[in-house]
């Protein structure tokens, strides 16, 4: 189970958590983890990491900026839960499938998810707003061709995307698909490597640093930054668990 608690809040969070659990950091540099009535739970500072110091700083002002105004609201078994409003999510929604997808993998439903949001939250997004801040998180261009995957693959109609696509946006489709049907959610399938380990962290940091450079103009400043982070992710990990 994950959640997310703001960043004027966190310290207070942990705190109060401590005494009745016990938290370990999982390095990643996003959450810290622990387990309550045998359930696992993900208490995350970063609803999503970029490799850019500046973009991570924006992103999470972004996401604060949040905490007083008036959030979206979806119902749930007749509870109102608030989720980001219509044009910073479908950022948000991108950037877990992007980033996953760069990493380990990532499956078919994360699309179908974002296809959905798209279908019912439309007519609410600002693209003027969207389009300035996918450029400021220089994400401007994989979002377009992420998006066609959605359009030419799974059929949504072109009216629910906020950008009309070209022939350059749609040369990666297969591409990406053939990695999605590959390798599947967080990267379970097409592994020599099933346990974990520090062989199954350098046969999934092999198969990120390929992502990356396959698709590096998606992303190019962002996916630059991105080698010594996975390299410097991928020590850490390993040496604490010796």
């Amino acid at each position: 189970m994950d959640f997310y608690v703001f960043k004027k809040d966190w310290a207070r969070a942990k705190s109060l958590l401590e005494k009745d659990v016990t938290m370990t950091d999982d390095h990643s540099g996003q959450h810290w983890e622990f387990t309550k009535d045998g359930i696992p739970f993900e208490m995350h500072y970063h609803t999503a990491m970029f490799a850019s110091g500046s973009r991570q700083r924006y992103w999470d002002e972004l996401i604060d900026s949040y905490f007083d105004e008036i959030l979206d609201h979806v119902e749930i078994d007749g509870v109102g839960v608030p989720t980001l409003p219509p044009t910073l999510n479908a950022i948000y929604l991108f950037v877990h499938i992007y980033h996953h997808f760069l990493k380990e993998g990532i499956a078919l439903r994360q699309f179908i998810d974002w296809m959905m949001f798209f279908e019912v939250k439309h007519k609410e997004i600002v693209v003027s707003e969207l389009t300035a801040k996918l450029e400021r998180l220089g994400l401007f261009r994989s979002f377009k061709a992420f998006g066609a995957v959605l359009t030419e693959v799974l059929g949504m109609e072109t009216k629910f995307f906020p950008y009309s696509l070209t022939d350059n946006d749609k040369r990666y489709v297969n591409k990406i698909l053939a990695i999605v049907l590959r390798y599947g959610n967080f990267g379970k399938y097409g592994r020599k490597e099933r346990q974990g380990g520090w062989k199954h962290s350098i046969e999934t940091g092999m198969r990120s640093v390929r992502h990356v450079f396959q698709f590096f103009c998606f992303s190019p400043s962002e996916n630059l930054l991105w080698m010594p982070k996975l390299i410097m992710h991928s020590l850490i990990k390993n040496t604490s668990r010796k």
